[in-house]
């Protein structure tokens, strides 16, 4: 499983616990470099979203979209959604963090980020998968929904 399969979950989650008067766009497929994978307006706030699959290569964040996402966050809030295929959380992180974040996430003790979804556990403590409806809950949270 990986980014494209990780955001689809999200936007169904998204429209399952979500209320109708929300608009949102999936941008991740458009041809214009440097602008979010998705953005979400409700309640008269804007939020702009970056996912990005963090696996044993890592991920590409530096460049135009970067600094598009730091400025976006400088005038309405932009955050990046990294999926971490080792430890099954889904972080929450500040454009401007994201630098010191991508040092230490492969780290045993990766320094506190924004916040991070624990893993779903069955009884036995086998991991069921990413915990989109925690995601979606903070997207709620965002835009007072």
């Amino acid at each position: 499983m990986g980014e494209v399969e990780l955001y689809g979950e999200t936007r169904k989650a998204m429209k399952r616990l979500l209320p109708q008067r929300y608009v949102s766009f999936k941008l991740n497929d458009m041809r214009t470099s440097g602008i979010p994978d998705m953005i979400v307006v409700a309640n008269h706030i804007f939020s702009g979203w970056e996912f990005k699959f963090n696996d044993h290569d890592g991920f590409h964040w530096e460049g135009i979209q970067w600094l598009t996402a730091c400025r976006l966050d400088r005038e309405a809030y932009c955050r990046y959604v990294i999926y971490d295929e080792d430890t099954s959380l889904i972080y929450i992180v500040k454009p401007l963090e994201l630098p010191e974040f991508v040092k230490t996430v492969n780290t045993s003790a990766p320094l506190h980020y924004e916040w991070g979804i624990p893993e779903k556990r069955d009884t036995r403590g086998v991991c069921r998968g990413f915990d989109h409806a925690a995601l979606v809950q903070h997207i709620r949270e965002v835009h007072k929904l």
